[in-house]
């Protein structure tokens, strides 16, 4: 059951990764682009998607940057979720 739930939590790691949540923002962030005006409007825009993702591709790269703490993460979550079950 541990091994089950680490597996769990170790795809949800791995799910988060910048180029996945990139590919699934892309959409979004230029059907947006489209309605701004261009100019000064569309340049904060763009401006704000890039320090955005600079961002969260830095606090990835603390938390979840390397496979060992992707596993150690999903042993967390792992073990977060067989205390939530046991507690019950």
């Amino acid at each position: 059951m541990y091994a089950s739930l680490a597996r769990f939590g170790y795809n949800i790691a791995k799910s988060l990764r910048p180029s996945k949540i990139k590919k699934k923002i892309k959409p979004t962030v230029d059907k947006l682009k489209s309605k701004l005006p261009s100019g000064k409007a569309s340049n904060l825009a763009a401006g704000a998607t890039d320090k955005i993702g600079k961002g969260y591709r830095s606090a990835y790269a603390a938390t979840l940057g390397s496979s060992t703490k992707r596993k150690v993460t999903s042993a967390v979550i792992g073990t977060s979720f067989i205390n939530d079950i046991l507690d019950d």
